[in-house]
């Protein structure tokens, strides 16, 4: 479903799939209890977090909000602290 989405945006967002058990490190304090649960961040400031429902139409209809800048940036320090953590993660696998 991602490789669909990232043609779909022509290459406006990154999908990235990071497995909580093998990289729990990445997670840091974060506790993840539903699955899936999305990440989405601009750079590193995370605009959503938590749990969706695993139907396409809800994934576009989230990422096209965040791409329109209909959302607006998570502010709570667990939430950024694991927003730069991942984008740390994610340079470091491009590298």
């Amino acid at each position: 479903m991602f490789e669909s989405l990232q043609s779909q945006f022509n290459g406006a967002v990154r999908f990235a799939w990071i497995d909580i058990e093998d990289e729990s490190e990445v997670l840091g304090e974060v506790d993840v209890e539903n699955f899936p649960t999305l990440l989405v961040l601009r750079a590193q400031h995370p605009l959503f977090l938590g749990p969706v429902t695993p139907q396409l139409g809800v994934l576009v209809q989230l990422v096209q909000t965040a791409l329109d800048g209909r959302m607006q940036a998570l502010t709570g320090s667990t939430e950024c602290a694991l927003a730069v953590r991942v984008h740390h993660h994610l340079s470091q696998l491009q590298a």
